[in-house]
């Protein structure tokens, strides 16, 4: 990504730099636009996952809703490695703070971790999950979902994703189960 240039971009899609201008100012603004679409089909598979098994049950949601992701970060494989390995790489370690890239991911990120933190939220409130700071709890849930996607990707598809992500939400989801004071299963 860093490497591309304007020019490059306007050569691979066969227009000229002053039409590509008209509908992208900046490289940033073409990244982010296309990350964003990978992003919203990835979004959108978690939700017809969610929308195929209709629970009330946030431990449903939540489940269903990875799975989606994962199904679609699966499907998605050559475009998702390398737009979101750049995507990654840019917007963590940004040339400029500001820059256009670090706020779309930085957005993106606040957005996934709000939908994790209500979903949990309401899972206290309903008793299915135990007293946990639903924000932190949240931010851990992403940080085992891009550890198990991120190990798949660096394997080249030589790491069971299914497997590794099934492994990953059982142990997830077994740390927010209501236990007794002895630590047993309620």
């Amino acid at each position: 990504y860093r490497d591309t240039t304007m020019k490059d971009l306007a050569e691979e899609s066969g227009v000229s730099m002053d039409e590509l201008k008209v509908y992208f100012p900046t490289k940033a603004h073409i990244f982010t636009e296309v990350s964003e679409y990978l992003i919203n089909q990835i979004g959108e598979s978690a939700l017809r996952k969610i929308r195929s098994v209709p629970s009330d049950d946030p431990r449903d949601v939540l489940k269903n809703w990875i799975r989606g992701y994962l199904e679609a970060v699966y499907f998605l494989y050559d475009e998702y490695l390398k737009i979101m390995m750049d995507f990654w790489n840019v917007g963590t370690v940004p040339e400029d703070p500001d820059s256009l890239e670090h706020k779309r991911l930085k957005d993106m990120y606040s957005k996934a971790r709000e939908f994790f933190k209500e979903v949990i939220k309401e899972g206290i409130e309903k008793g299915v999950f135990r007293e946990v700071d639903p924000e932190l709890a949240a931010s851990t849930l992403m940080a085992m979902l891009d550890g198990t996607v991120l190990q798949w990707l660096i394997f080249d598809k030589g790491f069971n994703l299914a497997l590794s992500a099934e492994t990953m939400l059982e142990i997830f989801m077994e740390g927010l189960e209501i236990c007794d004071e002895k630590g047993k299963k309620a």
